[in-house]
Protein backbone atom coordinates (compact mmCIF):
# COMPACT_ATOMS: atom_id res chain seq x y z
CA UNK A 1 0.00 0.00 0.00
CA UNK A 2 1.20 3.52 -0.76
CA UNK A 3 1.07 6.54 1.52
CA UNK A 4 0.09 10.13 0.83
CA UNK A 5 3.69 11.29 1.15
CA UNK A 6 4.90 9.11 -1.71
CA UNK A 7 6.40 6.39 0.51
CA UNK A 8 5.33 2.83 1.30
CA UNK A 9 4.21 1.14 4.51
CA UNK A 10 7.64 -0.35 5.04
CA UNK A 11 9.33 3.01 4.60
CA UNK A 12 10.92 2.24 1.24
CA UNK A 13 10.41 4.51 -1.74
CA UNK A 14 8.03 3.18 -4.43
CA UNK A 15 9.33 2.42 -7.91
CA UNK A 16 8.29 4.87 -10.63
CA UNK A 17 8.46 5.54 -14.36
CA UNK A 18 6.98 9.03 -14.54
CA UNK A 19 7.00 12.06 -12.27
CA UNK A 20 3.23 11.68 -11.93
CA UNK A 21 3.83 8.34 -10.21
CA UNK A 22 5.41 10.21 -7.32
CA UNK A 23 2.90 13.03 -6.76
CA UNK A 24 1.40 13.28 -3.28
CA UNK A 25 -1.11 15.66 -1.70
CA UNK A 26 1.55 17.87 -0.13
CA UNK A 27 2.23 20.75 -2.51
CA UNK A 28 5.05 22.00 -0.32
CA UNK A 29 7.26 19.20 -1.64
CA UNK A 30 8.67 18.73 -5.11
CA UNK A 31 7.94 15.11 -5.99
CA UNK A 32 9.68 13.59 -9.01
CA UNK A 33 11.01 10.32 -10.37
CA UNK A 34 14.77 9.85 -10.68
CA UNK A 35 16.31 6.54 -11.76
CA UNK A 36 13.02 4.75 -11.05
CA UNK A 37 12.97 6.07 -7.46
CA UNK A 38 10.61 8.73 -6.11
CA UNK A 39 12.36 11.79 -4.68
CA UNK A 40 10.66 14.38 -2.43
CA UNK A 41 12.37 17.74 -1.83
CA UNK A 42 11.12 20.74 0.14
CA UNK A 43 9.73 23.40 -2.18
CA UNK A 44 11.32 26.86 -1.94
CA UNK A 45 8.64 29.57 -2.14
CA UNK A 46 10.81 32.67 -2.41
CA UNK A 47 9.50 34.57 -5.45
CA UNK A 48 12.34 37.12 -5.32
CA UNK A 49 9.79 39.89 -4.74
CA UNK A 50 10.50 42.12 -1.71
CA UNK A 51 6.87 43.29 -1.75
CA UNK A 52 5.43 39.87 -0.86
CA UNK A 53 5.53 37.58 2.15
CA UNK A 54 6.15 34.02 0.97
CA UNK A 55 4.87 30.90 2.68
CA UNK A 56 3.65 27.41 1.84
CA UNK A 57 0.44 25.54 2.62
CA UNK A 58 0.45 21.80 1.85
CA UNK A 59 -3.00 21.89 0.21
CA UNK A 60 -2.30 24.87 -2.10
CA UNK A 61 1.47 25.19 -2.39
CA UNK A 62 3.31 28.51 -2.32
CA UNK A 63 1.45 31.63 -1.18
CA UNK A 64 2.72 35.13 -1.93
CA UNK A 65 0.87 37.86 0.02
CA UNK A 66 1.45 41.55 -0.70
CA UNK A 67 3.00 43.20 2.37
CA UNK A 68 3.93 46.63 1.06
CA UNK A 69 7.11 48.54 1.68
CA UNK A 70 9.13 51.21 -0.09
CA UNK A 71 8.47 51.20 -3.82
CA UNK A 72 5.66 48.62 -3.52
CA UNK A 73 2.22 49.18 -5.00
CA UNK A 74 -0.86 47.30 -3.88
CA UNK A 75 -2.54 45.27 -6.61
CA UNK A 76 -5.69 43.27 -7.26
CA UNK A 77 -4.90 39.78 -8.48
CA UNK A 78 -7.02 38.85 -11.55
CA UNK A 79 -5.40 35.50 -12.37
CA UNK A 80 -2.52 33.49 -10.94
CA UNK A 81 -0.92 30.13 -11.68
CA UNK A 82 1.97 28.65 -9.68
CA UNK A 83 1.57 25.10 -11.15
CA UNK A 84 2.46 23.67 -7.73
CA UNK A 85 -0.42 21.17 -7.76
CA UNK A 86 0.80 19.41 -10.92
CA UNK A 87 -1.90 20.92 -13.16
CA UNK A 88 -2.07 23.83 -15.59
CA UNK A 89 -4.29 25.63 -13.04
CA UNK A 90 -6.96 26.64 -15.51
CA UNK A 91 -4.72 27.42 -18.49
CA UNK A 92 -5.78 25.60 -21.67
CA UNK A 93 -3.07 23.89 -23.72
CA UNK A 94 -3.10 23.66 -27.53
CA UNK A 95 -0.61 21.85 -29.78
CA UNK A 96 -0.17 23.83 -33.00
CA UNK A 97 2.72 21.76 -34.39
CA UNK A 98 2.68 19.64 -37.52
CA UNK A 99 0.69 16.40 -37.64
CA UNK A 100 2.50 13.51 -36.03
CA UNK A 101 2.51 9.84 -36.94
CA UNK A 102 1.92 7.21 -34.28
CA UNK A 103 5.66 6.75 -33.71
CA UNK A 104 6.45 10.41 -33.13
CA UNK A 105 6.43 12.09 -29.74
CA UNK A 106 4.17 15.12 -29.17
CA UNK A 107 5.89 18.18 -27.71
CA UNK A 108 3.84 20.73 -25.78
CA UNK A 109 3.32 22.60 -22.50
CA UNK A 110 3.09 20.24 -19.49
CA UNK A 111 3.23 20.71 -15.69
CA UNK A 112 6.57 19.48 -14.36
CA UNK A 113 8.14 19.37 -10.88
CA UNK A 114 11.84 19.16 -11.68
CA UNK A 115 13.03 22.68 -12.58
CA UNK A 116 11.05 25.42 -10.82
CA UNK A 117 11.64 29.00 -9.79
CA UNK A 118 9.61 28.58 -6.62
CA UNK A 119 7.25 25.97 -5.23
CA UNK A 120 6.60 22.39 -6.25
CA UNK A 121 5.92 22.81 -9.95
CA UNK A 122 6.26 24.84 -13.14
CA UNK A 123 4.95 24.74 -16.73
CA UNK A 124 7.46 23.19 -19.11
CA UNK A 125 7.55 23.15 -22.94
CA UNK A 126 9.27 19.99 -24.08
CA UNK A 127 9.36 16.24 -23.52
CA UNK A 128 9.10 15.39 -19.82
CA UNK A 129 11.83 13.11 -18.54
CA UNK A 130 14.02 13.70 -21.62
CA UNK A 131 14.09 17.49 -21.14
CA UNK A 132 14.43 18.60 -24.73
CA UNK A 133 11.91 19.52 -27.45
CA UNK A 134 13.35 17.59 -30.39
CA UNK A 135 11.02 15.22 -32.28
CA UNK A 136 12.43 16.06 -35.75
CA UNK A 137 9.43 18.35 -36.39
CA UNK A 138 8.56 22.01 -36.03
CA UNK A 139 6.95 22.25 -32.59
CA UNK A 140 4.46 24.94 -31.58
CA UNK A 141 2.22 25.17 -28.53
CA UNK A 142 0.17 27.68 -26.54
CA UNK A 143 -0.90 27.91 -22.90
CA UNK A 144 -3.85 30.29 -22.55
CA UNK A 145 -5.52 31.74 -19.45
CA UNK A 146 -9.28 31.86 -18.98
CA UNK A 147 -10.91 35.13 -20.09
CA UNK A 148 -11.02 37.95 -17.54
CA UNK A 149 -11.87 41.65 -17.57
CA UNK A 150 -9.35 44.36 -16.79
CA UNK A 151 -10.73 47.20 -14.62
CA UNK A 152 -11.51 50.53 -16.26
CA UNK A 153 -9.19 53.44 -15.44
CA UNK A 154 -6.43 51.36 -13.87
CA UNK A 155 -3.03 50.16 -14.93
CA UNK A 156 -2.51 46.40 -15.28
CA UNK A 157 0.41 44.08 -15.83
CA UNK A 158 1.38 40.50 -16.52
CA UNK A 159 4.35 38.99 -14.71
CA UNK A 160 5.94 35.56 -14.95
CA UNK A 161 9.27 33.90 -14.37
CA UNK A 162 10.95 32.06 -17.22
CA UNK A 163 14.00 29.88 -17.78
CA UNK A 164 15.04 29.35 -21.43
CA UNK A 165 17.63 26.99 -22.88
CA UNK A 166 17.03 27.46 -26.62
CA UNK A 167 18.54 29.14 -29.68
CA UNK A 168 19.41 32.82 -29.32
CA UNK A 169 17.76 35.75 -31.07
CA UNK A 170 14.22 36.50 -32.23
CA UNK A 171 14.13 34.36 -35.39
CA UNK A 172 14.11 30.83 -33.93
CA UNK A 173 12.75 29.19 -30.77
CA UNK A 174 10.41 32.13 -30.22
CA UNK A 175 8.61 32.65 -26.90
CA UNK A 176 5.86 35.26 -27.21
CA UNK A 177 2.88 36.67 -25.31
CA UNK A 178 -0.38 37.31 -27.13
CA UNK A 179 -3.53 39.11 -25.97
CA UNK A 180 -6.74 37.59 -27.26
CA UNK A 181 -9.62 40.04 -27.33
CA UNK A 182 -12.70 39.15 -29.36
CA UNK A 183 -11.54 37.81 -32.72
CA UNK A 184 -8.18 39.61 -32.52
CA UNK A 185 -4.86 38.15 -31.41
CA UNK A 186 -2.42 40.95 -30.58
CA UNK A 187 1.28 40.25 -29.87
CA UNK A 188 2.53 42.23 -26.87
CA UNK A 189 5.94 40.67 -26.03
CA UNK A 190 8.48 38.39 -27.69
CA UNK A 191 11.85 36.95 -26.73
CA UNK A 192 14.97 38.59 -28.15
CA UNK A 193 18.61 39.01 -27.19
CA UNK A 194 17.84 42.22 -25.26
CA UNK A 195 15.14 40.88 -22.94
CA UNK A 196 16.25 37.27 -22.33
CA UNK A 197 19.48 35.90 -20.87
CA UNK A 198 19.57 32.20 -21.73
CA UNK A 199 20.15 29.69 -18.94
CA UNK A 200 18.94 32.00 -16.13
CA UNK A 201 15.65 32.52 -14.32
CA UNK A 202 14.33 36.02 -14.96
CA UNK A 203 11.16 37.91 -14.26
CA UNK A 204 9.22 39.22 -17.27
CA UNK A 205 6.81 42.12 -16.80
CA UNK A 206 4.43 43.11 -19.59
CA UNK A 207 2.25 46.25 -19.49
CA UNK A 208 -1.46 45.48 -20.11
CA UNK A 209 -2.78 48.99 -19.46
CA UNK A 210 -3.74 49.53 -23.12
CA UNK A 211 -6.46 46.87 -22.70
CA UNK A 212 -8.13 48.42 -19.62
CA UNK A 213 -11.89 47.81 -19.55
CA UNK A 214 -11.69 44.91 -22.03
CA UNK A 215 -12.30 41.19 -21.58
CA UNK A 216 -9.10 39.42 -22.63
CA UNK A 217 -7.17 36.19 -22.32
CA UNK A 218 -3.39 35.85 -22.27
CA UNK A 219 -1.67 33.22 -24.41
CA UNK A 220 1.95 32.14 -23.90
CA UNK A 221 3.26 30.69 -27.19
CA UNK A 222 6.44 28.81 -28.07
CA UNK A 223 7.38 28.18 -31.71
CA UNK A 224 10.60 26.39 -32.67
CA UNK A 225 10.17 27.79 -36.24
CA UNK A 226 12.30 24.93 -37.65
CA UNK A 227 13.03 21.31 -36.67
CA UNK A 228 16.75 21.81 -36.03
CA UNK A 229 18.83 22.49 -32.89
CA UNK A 230 15.95 21.47 -30.59
CA UNK A 231 17.93 19.14 -28.33
CA UNK A 232 18.44 21.71 -25.55
CA UNK A 233 16.26 21.85 -22.41
CA UNK A 234 13.48 24.11 -23.70
CA UNK A 235 11.31 26.67 -21.88
CA UNK A 236 9.95 26.79 -18.32
CA UNK A 237 7.31 29.23 -17.02
CA UNK A 238 6.58 29.71 -13.31
CA UNK A 239 4.47 31.93 -11.03
CA UNK A 240 2.38 33.66 -13.68
CA UNK A 241 0.26 36.54 -12.35
CA UNK A 242 -2.08 39.12 -13.92
CA UNK A 243 -2.79 42.06 -11.63
CA UNK A 244 -4.55 45.42 -11.69
CA UNK A 245 -2.74 48.32 -10.02
CA UNK A 246 -4.68 50.83 -7.91
CA UNK A 247 -4.45 53.84 -10.25
CA UNK A 248 -4.26 54.82 -13.89
CA UNK A 249 -0.87 55.56 -15.44
CA UNK A 250 -0.15 59.29 -15.16
CA UNK A 251 1.85 61.27 -17.72
CA UNK A 252 3.06 64.68 -18.88
CA UNK A 253 4.17 63.59 -22.37
CA UNK A 254 3.57 60.69 -24.75
CA UNK A 255 6.90 59.07 -23.86
CA UNK A 256 5.64 58.54 -20.28
CA UNK A 257 3.02 56.14 -21.67
CA UNK A 258 5.38 53.85 -23.56
CA UNK A 259 4.22 50.27 -22.86
CA UNK A 260 6.83 48.65 -25.18
CA UNK A 261 4.02 47.02 -27.17
CA UNK A 262 4.53 47.39 -30.92
CA UNK A 263 0.81 47.21 -31.64
CA UNK A 264 -0.26 50.19 -29.53
CA UNK A 265 -0.04 53.93 -30.12
CA UNK A 266 0.80 55.52 -26.78
CA UNK A 267 -0.63 58.98 -26.05
CA UNK A 268 -0.71 61.29 -23.05
CA UNK A 269 -4.31 62.51 -22.76
CA UNK A 270 -5.51 65.96 -21.81
CA UNK A 271 -6.38 64.74 -18.29
CA UNK A 272 -2.78 63.70 -17.67
CA UNK A 273 -3.47 59.97 -17.93
CA UNK A 274 -2.26 57.58 -20.64
CA UNK A 275 -4.50 56.67 -23.56
CA UNK A 276 -3.89 53.90 -26.07
CA UNK A 277 -4.99 53.04 -29.58
CA UNK A 278 -4.64 49.35 -30.40
CA UNK A 279 -3.96 48.00 -33.89
CA UNK A 280 -5.51 44.55 -34.40
CA UNK A 281 -3.60 44.02 -37.67
CA UNK A 282 -0.15 44.10 -36.18
CA UNK A 283 2.93 41.97 -35.51
CA UNK A 284 6.06 42.15 -33.41
CA UNK A 285 8.15 39.32 -34.90
CA UNK A 286 7.94 37.14 -37.99
CA UNK A 287 6.27 34.25 -36.16
CA UNK A 288 3.29 36.50 -35.39
CA UNK A 289 2.58 36.37 -39.12
CA UNK A 290 2.48 32.59 -39.50
CA UNK A 291 -0.42 31.70 -41.81
CA UNK A 292 0.02 27.93 -41.48
CA UNK A 293 1.10 27.75 -45.11
CA UNK A 294 4.52 26.20 -45.68
CA UNK A 295 4.58 27.72 -49.16
CA UNK A 296 4.73 31.31 -47.94
CA UNK A 297 7.52 33.29 -46.32
CA UNK A 298 5.97 35.03 -43.30
CA UNK A 299 7.50 38.40 -42.49
CA UNK A 300 6.77 41.17 -40.00
CA UNK A 301 7.60 44.38 -41.83
CA UNK A 302 9.16 47.55 -40.52
CA UNK A 303 5.66 49.03 -40.09
CA UNK A 304 4.67 46.07 -37.84
CA UNK A 305 2.30 44.62 -40.43
CA UNK A 306 2.45 41.10 -41.83
CA UNK A 307 3.56 40.05 -45.28
CA UNK A 308 3.01 36.48 -46.52
CA UNK A 309 5.10 36.06 -49.66
CA UNK A 310 4.81 33.01 -51.91
CA UNK A 311 8.01 30.96 -52.17
CA UNK A 312 9.60 30.71 -55.61
CA UNK A 313 9.47 26.90 -55.84
CA UNK A 314 6.33 25.84 -57.79
CA UNK A 315 6.58 22.34 -56.27
CA UNK A 316 5.97 23.63 -52.74
CA UNK A 317 2.92 22.10 -51.08
CA UNK A 318 1.01 21.69 -47.83
CA UNK A 319 -1.31 18.80 -48.73
CA UNK A 320 -1.34 15.89 -51.19
CA UNK A 321 -4.25 17.55 -53.06
CA UNK A 322 -1.99 20.45 -54.00
CA UNK A 323 0.28 17.97 -55.82
CA UNK A 324 -2.48 16.53 -58.02
CA UNK A 325 -1.20 16.49 -61.60
CA UNK A 326 -4.46 15.03 -62.96
CA UNK A 327 -2.52 12.05 -64.25
CA UNK A 328 -3.97 8.60 -63.54
CA UNK A 329 -0.49 7.12 -63.81
CA UNK A 330 1.02 8.94 -60.84
CA UNK A 331 0.66 8.82 -57.09
CA UNK A 332 0.75 12.43 -55.90
CA UNK A 333 2.27 13.13 -52.49
CA UNK A 334 3.29 16.19 -50.50
CA UNK A 335 6.49 15.04 -48.80
CA UNK A 336 7.66 16.00 -45.32
CA UNK A 337 9.93 18.66 -46.85
CA UNK A 338 6.81 20.33 -48.34
CA UNK A 339 7.74 19.44 -51.91
CA UNK A 340 5.50 17.57 -54.34
CA UNK A 341 6.43 14.10 -55.51
CA UNK A 342 4.59 12.46 -58.42
CA UNK A 343 5.65 8.82 -58.56
CA UNK A 344 4.74 6.63 -61.53
CA UNK A 345 2.42 3.80 -60.55
CA UNK A 346 3.42 0.17 -61.06
CA UNK A 347 0.76 -0.30 -63.73
CA UNK A 348 1.08 -1.94 -67.17
CA UNK A 349 -0.82 1.00 -68.68
CA UNK A 350 1.76 3.49 -67.40
CA UNK A 351 5.29 4.20 -68.60
CA UNK A 352 8.48 6.16 -68.05
CA UNK A 353 10.06 5.67 -71.50
CA UNK A 354 8.96 4.95 -75.07
CA UNK A 355 10.34 1.39 -75.15
CA UNK A 356 7.76 0.41 -72.54
CA UNK A 357 5.05 1.32 -75.05
CA UNK A 358 6.20 -0.92 -77.89
CA UNK A 359 3.13 -2.61 -79.43
CA UNK A 360 5.25 -4.52 -81.99
CA UNK A 361 3.34 -2.79 -84.80
CA UNK A 362 5.61 -1.30 -87.47
CA UNK A 363 2.79 1.02 -88.51
CA UNK A 364 2.76 2.92 -85.21
CA UNK A 365 5.05 5.40 -83.56
CA UNK A 366 5.19 4.30 -79.92
CA UNK A 367 5.79 7.07 -77.42
CA UNK A 368 5.48 7.76 -73.69
CA UNK A 369 4.04 11.13 -72.79
CA UNK A 370 3.09 12.21 -69.29
CA UNK A 371 3.73 8.62 -68.15
CA UNK A 372 1.05 7.28 -70.53
CA UNK A 373 1.60 5.28 -73.73
CA UNK A 374 0.49 6.60 -77.11
CA UNK A 375 0.68 4.62 -80.37
CA UNK A 376 0.29 6.82 -83.46
CA UNK A 377 -0.81 5.03 -86.64
CA UNK A 378 1.10 5.96 -89.82
CA UNK A 379 0.27 3.09 -92.19
CA UNK A 380 -2.49 2.07 -94.53
CA UNK A 381 -3.31 -0.90 -96.74
CA UNK A 382 -6.21 0.46 -98.76
CA UNK A 383 -7.32 3.84 -100.08
CA UNK A 384 -10.43 3.60 -97.92
CA UNK A 385 -8.30 3.84 -94.77
CA UNK A 386 -7.15 7.28 -95.99
CA UNK A 387 -10.63 8.75 -96.60
CA UNK A 388 -10.61 12.32 -95.28
CA UNK A 389 -14.33 12.88 -95.87
CA UNK A 390 -13.76 15.29 -98.81
CA UNK A 391 -15.02 13.57 -101.95
CA UNK A 392 -15.02 16.75 -104.06
CA UNK A 393 -11.60 18.34 -103.80
CA UNK A 394 -9.20 15.59 -102.69
CA UNK A 395 -8.02 12.30 -104.05
CA UNK A 396 -7.19 10.01 -101.12
CA UNK A 397 -4.77 7.19 -101.83
CA UNK A 398 -2.62 4.70 -99.98
CA UNK A 399 0.85 4.80 -101.55
CA UNK A 400 3.53 2.38 -100.35
CA UNK A 401 1.65 1.88 -97.09
CA UNK A 402 1.19 5.60 -96.34
CA UNK A 403 -1.73 7.92 -96.92
CA UNK A 404 -1.32 10.63 -99.59
CA UNK A 405 -3.76 13.42 -100.40
CA UNK A 406 -3.82 15.46 -103.62
CA UNK A 407 -6.21 18.24 -104.59
CA UNK A 408 -8.23 18.02 -107.79
CA UNK A 409 -7.70 20.86 -110.32
CA UNK A 410 -11.25 22.11 -109.89
CA UNK A 411 -12.35 25.72 -109.44
CA UNK A 412 -12.95 26.39 -105.76
CA UNK A 413 -10.67 23.56 -104.59
CA UNK A 414 -7.51 24.63 -102.81
CA UNK A 415 -4.86 22.78 -100.85
CA UNK A 416 -4.47 24.71 -97.55
CA UNK A 417 -1.30 22.81 -96.65
CA UNK A 418 1.24 23.02 -99.47
CA UNK A 419 3.82 21.38 -97.25
CA UNK A 420 3.36 19.97 -93.73
CA UNK A 421 5.89 18.30 -91.44
CA UNK A 422 5.28 17.75 -87.72
CA UNK A 423 8.01 15.07 -87.58
CA UNK A 424 5.66 12.46 -86.06
CA UNK A 425 5.65 10.28 -89.22
CA UNK A 426 8.94 11.58 -90.53
CA UNK A 427 10.05 10.29 -93.97
CA UNK A 428 13.70 11.30 -93.48
CA UNK A 429 13.56 13.34 -96.68
CA UNK A 430 15.28 16.44 -95.24
CA UNK A 431 18.98 16.82 -96.03
CA UNK A 432 21.41 17.55 -93.18
CA UNK A 433 25.05 18.20 -92.39
CA UNK A 434 26.95 18.47 -89.10
CA UNK A 435 30.57 18.99 -88.12
CA UNK A 436 30.03 16.63 -85.17
CA UNK A 437 28.95 12.99 -85.08
CA UNK A 438 27.01 13.52 -81.84
CA UNK A 439 25.70 17.08 -82.04
CA UNK A 440 23.54 17.33 -85.14
CA UNK A 441 20.04 17.87 -86.49
CA UNK A 442 17.84 14.79 -85.90
CA UNK A 443 14.23 13.88 -85.13
CA UNK A 444 13.74 13.04 -81.44
CA UNK A 445 10.82 11.74 -79.40
CA UNK A 446 9.62 12.51 -75.87
CA UNK A 447 11.48 15.78 -75.59
CA UNK A 448 10.37 19.37 -76.17
CA UNK A 449 7.96 18.67 -79.05
CA UNK A 450 5.32 21.36 -79.42
CA UNK A 451 2.96 18.67 -80.68
CA UNK A 452 3.95 15.28 -79.33
CA UNK A 453 5.57 12.93 -79.85
CA UNK A 454 8.40 14.23 -82.07
CA UNK A 455 10.32 17.32 -83.17
CA UNK A 456 13.47 18.23 -85.10
CA UNK A 457 16.33 18.88 -82.64
CA UNK A 458 19.88 20.24 -82.80
CA UNK A 459 22.20 18.78 -80.17
CA UNK A 460 23.23 15.44 -78.71
CA UNK A 461 19.92 13.54 -78.30
CA UNK A 462 21.36 11.40 -75.52
CA UNK A 463 22.92 14.17 -73.40
CA UNK A 464 20.28 16.80 -74.31
CA UNK A 465 22.93 19.44 -74.89
CA UNK A 466 25.30 20.52 -77.68
CA UNK A 467 28.52 20.23 -75.67
CA UNK A 468 30.59 18.66 -78.48
CA UNK A 469 33.42 21.18 -78.55
CA UNK A 470 32.92 23.79 -81.29
CA UNK A 471 30.22 22.43 -83.64
CA UNK A 472 27.71 23.48 -86.28
CA UNK A 473 25.16 21.95 -88.59
CA UNK A 474 22.24 22.57 -90.92
CA UNK A 475 19.10 20.77 -92.01
CA UNK A 476 17.14 21.59 -95.16
CA UNK A 477 13.62 20.74 -96.36
CA UNK A 478 12.93 18.94 -99.65
CA UNK A 479 12.10 21.21 -102.56
CA UNK A 480 8.72 22.91 -102.15
CA UNK A 481 6.84 24.35 -105.14
CA UNK A 482 5.12 27.62 -104.26
CA UNK A 483 1.95 28.40 -106.32
CA UNK A 484 2.03 31.58 -108.39
CA UNK A 485 -0.23 33.56 -106.06
CA UNK A 486 -0.02 35.94 -103.13
CA UNK A 487 -0.93 35.16 -99.52
CA UNK A 488 1.06 31.99 -98.87
CA UNK A 489 2.95 31.71 -95.58
CA UNK A 490 5.79 29.75 -94.04
CA UNK A 491 5.13 28.82 -90.37
CA UNK A 492 6.97 26.85 -87.69
CA UNK A 493 7.37 26.58 -83.90
CA UNK A 494 10.81 27.22 -82.39
CA UNK A 495 12.20 26.52 -78.88
CA UNK A 496 15.74 27.50 -77.83
CA UNK A 497 17.90 27.15 -74.75
CA UNK A 498 21.30 28.60 -75.69
CA UNK A 499 23.52 31.52 -74.76
CA UNK A 500 21.42 34.68 -74.89
CA UNK A 501 24.09 36.62 -76.79
CA UNK A 502 23.42 36.87 -80.52
CA UNK A 503 27.19 36.57 -81.16
CA UNK A 504 27.37 32.94 -79.99
CA UNK A 505 25.23 29.82 -80.50
CA UNK A 506 23.97 31.45 -83.67
CA UNK A 507 20.63 30.14 -84.91
CA UNK A 508 19.44 31.22 -88.35
CA UNK A 509 16.75 30.29 -90.89
CA UNK A 510 17.23 30.83 -94.64
CA UNK A 511 15.15 30.32 -97.77
CA UNK A 512 17.11 28.98 -100.77
CA UNK A 513 15.74 29.53 -104.29
CA UNK A 514 17.62 29.43 -107.61
CA UNK A 515 20.92 29.13 -105.72
CA UNK A 516 20.31 32.33 -103.72
CA UNK A 517 19.94 32.51 -99.93
CA UNK A 518 17.49 34.84 -98.16
CA UNK A 519 17.74 35.16 -94.37
CA UNK A 520 14.35 35.28 -92.60
CA UNK A 521 15.36 34.67 -88.97
CA UNK A 522 18.27 35.13 -86.54
CA UNK A 523 18.45 34.54 -82.80
CA UNK A 524 18.55 38.26 -82.03
CA UNK A 525 14.82 38.34 -82.82
CA UNK A 526 14.13 36.03 -79.82
CA UNK A 527 16.42 37.50 -77.16
CA UNK A 528 13.46 37.72 -74.72
CA UNK A 529 11.93 34.34 -75.53
CA UNK A 530 14.54 31.72 -74.65
CA UNK A 531 13.10 28.48 -73.20
CA UNK A 532 9.67 29.33 -74.59
CA UNK A 533 7.90 27.99 -77.64
CA UNK A 534 7.61 30.74 -80.24
CA UNK A 535 5.33 30.48 -83.28
CA UNK A 536 6.92 32.24 -86.28
CA UNK A 537 5.19 33.12 -89.55
CA UNK A 538 6.65 34.66 -92.75
CA UNK A 539 5.11 35.79 -96.03
CA UNK A 540 6.15 33.88 -99.18
CA UNK A 541 4.91 36.52 -101.63
CA UNK A 542 8.53 37.10 -102.78
CA UNK A 543 8.77 33.42 -103.80
CA UNK A 544 5.44 32.87 -105.61
CA UNK A 545 5.81 30.61 -108.60
CA UNK A 546 9.27 29.47 -107.40
CA UNK A 547 10.73 26.34 -105.88
CA UNK A 548 12.26 26.81 -102.44
CA UNK A 549 14.10 24.95 -99.69
CA UNK A 550 14.10 26.16 -96.09
CA UNK A 551 17.32 25.76 -94.11
CA UNK A 552 17.76 25.74 -90.31
CA UNK A 553 21.34 26.34 -89.18
CA UNK A 554 23.06 26.28 -85.79
CA UNK A 555 26.68 27.26 -84.97
CA UNK A 556 28.20 27.36 -81.45
CA UNK A 557 31.00 29.70 -82.71
CA UNK A 558 33.14 28.67 -79.69
CA UNK A 559 33.60 25.82 -77.18
CA UNK A 560 32.14 27.63 -74.15
CA UNK A 561 28.74 27.39 -72.43
CA UNK A 562 27.42 24.59 -74.64
CA UNK A 563 25.73 22.54 -71.89
CA UNK A 564 22.21 23.97 -72.29
CA UNK A 565 19.59 21.98 -74.18
CA UNK A 566 19.74 23.33 -77.72
CA UNK A 567 17.15 24.07 -80.42
CA UNK A 568 13.85 22.40 -81.37
CA UNK A 569 11.72 22.94 -84.51
CA UNK A 570 8.18 21.59 -84.82
CA UNK A 571 5.01 21.96 -86.92
CA UNK A 572 6.76 23.22 -90.05
CA UNK A 573 4.29 24.05 -92.83
CA UNK A 574 3.62 26.13 -95.90
CA UNK A 575 0.00 27.28 -95.98
CA UNK A 576 -2.41 28.74 -98.52
CA UNK A 577 -5.33 30.78 -97.16
CA UNK A 578 -7.41 29.43 -100.07
CA UNK A 579 -9.40 32.66 -100.45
Amino acid sequence: EGTTDGGTTDGSAPKCALHQDCLDEDYCTKDFCEKAECIAEDAVCDDSDACTADSCEPVVGCIHIFQGGDGCSAYTELFAATFDDGTTQGMSIQDLGVDLSAEEIPVNWIPDPVVTHSGAGALYFGIAGNYHFDNDKIVVGTATTPAFTLPVGKSAELTFWTFMDVETGSDWDVLSVIVKTGAAAIPIWSKNDDNIILGEWQKITVDLTAFAGQQIAISIKFDSVDPTFNSTTGVIIDTLRIAALPTAKGCTQDEDCNDNVACTEDLCGASGTCEYQISTNCCAVDTDCSDGNSCTIDLCGADNTCQNLAVANPDCCNTDDECNDNNDCTTDTCKSNNLCENQVKDDPNCCTKATECNDNDKCTIDTCKDYMCFNFNTCCQTDDECNDGDDICTVDTCVSGKCKYSYKPIAGCCEPLIFNENFDAYDDDWSSFSSSAKCKWSVVENAKAKSQPSAMYYGDPTAKNYNCSKNSGWTKTPEISIPDKDGLSLEFDLWMHTESSSSYDKTTVHIWSNGKKTSIFSKAQLFDSLQKWKHLKYSLNAFKGKTIQVEFKFDTIDTLYNSTEGVYVDNFKVTDPCE
